[in-house]
């Protein structure tokens, strides 16, 4: 009975050309004679590898034409891309002159004959692409000529149709475009595909982590891109720079459908710059069960006009991932767009309590206690107190805090407040506690500080200089 081993030398070397990239290498290492043998295959891999594995866009080039040009002829090319990066400065049109629909002249580059019916047929064969493109927003159905838009030379239908038929991709940075209607439609397909349990030969199976930004110093990425993106089972990291809500009429930008059914298995979001209004972050959290890192930075209005509500974020991670997550940062550097206090009174005070697992804490106790944010310093300095002194304001498994609201506070208030969290400490509520960052001003005597800390049983030490104003201390239990 003919094994493996007795085949002829031409037929192994055949199966391992008939293997992908990673295939092929961990079938040349079982054995010394297999990798003498297909060491011409794995030095072809390797170079492959090293040319495709990261695709980055170049500042005016048609980088994606080209490699969905390279894709279509030879299949295999797309089993070497890894990561892909999508930059704003990439040319979005075969003529640098073009830069959005409508200013196209008479003297336009175009792209060629064979290229476009290439380029075409490779988007009618995509079946999560060559379906009309559904909107939410008055409930409207859009047909987009596909074939006109990539005539024009515009890559807004190439990068689906590229992302798509990558099948190892692992890592996306895109910087969307006013014309990417057609990746939120090719995502909003793929999530219907998965929703309907039909997981053979789909995208994106092995995409892990995701970073989307805006173009511009003001106004924002639609939050929609971070929905569409939280539909993929593989995805563990979802990052978003300037991401925000906007007014939007019936018609004039794709709307996501609610999937509630489909939970992500993101485990970290960072959402920095961003302005995501109340509903919409709570549709994001609703899918995000399996949270064990969020940030989330304020914009301000800058980004949208939409109010930041940050107890309606507590309440909803409460709602949504209370058992899973282990880091918040709720970061408000602006003050400017925040909801009114009277509007915070409905949300309870100390969600974070419930969080069972949380282990660094960053945000403004204001979001947490009632009436600190309009207090002045005397009244904010009690009502804290009383947070402390009443039921339980923080986790036990809470292990670092940071503290930087207290810097309104005066250098006895912030001791006494250390004081309270140390006695917290010895007492067990806190028993993991170890690290406690604060803030204090020029008018703080830093070394009375240190000295009357070390008092209480607290080891500091200097942690950073911002912006020449306000020192950073962290303190060691």
């Amino acid at each position: 009975m003919a094994t493996f081993v007795s085949l002829p030398a031409e037929l192994k070397l055949c199966i391992a050309d008939s293997m992908g990239p990673s295939d092929c290498f961990n079938f040349a290492r079982t054995s010394k004679r297999l990798w003498s043998l297909c060491a011409s295959a794995v030095s072809s891999h390797k170079t492959l590898t090293e040319k495709y594995r990261q695709v980055h866009t170049e500042a005016q080039q048609q980088t994606l034409w080209k490699v969905l040009k390279e894709v279509l002829r030879n299949p295999r090319v797309a089993e070497y891309i890894r990561e892909v990066q999508i930059d704003d400065e990439r040319g979005t049109y075969s003529d640098d002159d073009v830069w959005q629909t409508g200013d196209e002249q008479a003297g336009t580059v175009r792209l060629g004959a064979e290229d476009m019916e290439l380029f075409v047929k490779a988007f009618e064969k995509n079946r999560f692409l060559n379906c009309p493109i559904e909107s939410l927003v008055g409930n409207q159905v859009y047909e987009l000529d596909h074939r006109r838009v990539i005539e024009e030379g515009a890559d807004a239908p190439v990068i689906p149709t590229l992302l798509t038929l990558l099948p190892n991709l692992q890592t996306l940075r895109f910087i969307p475009q006013e014309d990417d209607i057609w990746l939120m439609h090719g995502l909003d397909q793929v999530a219907l595909g998965w929703k309907a349990g039909d997981a053979h030969m789909m995208p994106f199976q092995h995409l892990t982590r995701v970073d989307i930004a805006h173009h511009d110093t003001e106004m924002c990425a639609y939050w929609e891109w971070v929905y569409l993106f939280l539909n993929i089972p593989s995805l563990k990291f979802l990052g978003g720079h300037m991401i925000g809500s906007m007014d939007a009429q019936p018609g004039e930008c794709f709307q996501v459908r609610e999937m509630p059914e489909l939970r992500s298995n993101v485990e970290t979001l960072r959402l920095t710059m961003s302005c995501i209004a109340a509903p919409d972050m709570s549709m994001i959290l609703s899918k995000a069960t399996k949270l064990k890192t969020f940030v989330y930075e304020n914009g301000g209005a800058i980004i949208s006009h939409f109010p930041y509500h940050p107890r309606q974020i507590v309440a909803d991670l409460g709602r949504y991932c209370a058992e899973t997550l282990e880091h918040l940062e709720l970061y408000d550097d602006t003050g400017h767009n925040r909801v009114h206090e009277r509007d915070l009174e409905s949300y309870t005070a100390g969600p974070v309590y419930h969080f069972q697992k949380l282990k660094v804490l960053r945000c403004f106790l204001g979001d947490l206690v009632p009436g600190l944010l309009e207090a002045n310093s005397m009244d904010y300095y009690q009502a804290i107190i009383q947070a402390f002194d009443s039921e339980p304001l923080f986790p036990r498994s809470l292990e670092v805090l940071h503290m930087e609201e207290v810097s309104r506070l005066g250098e006895a208030q912030k001791l006494d407040i250390l004081h309270r969290l140390l006695r917290l400490k010895k007492e067990g509520v806190l028993p993991n506690l170890r690290q406690v960052y604060i803030y204090l001003s020029m008018g703080d005597s830093g070394d009375t500080f240190n000295l009357e800390a070390k008092e209480l049983g607290v080891r500091y030490h200097y942690f950073s200089s911002v912006e020449d104003v306000d020192d950073l201390f962290t303190a060691t239990y």
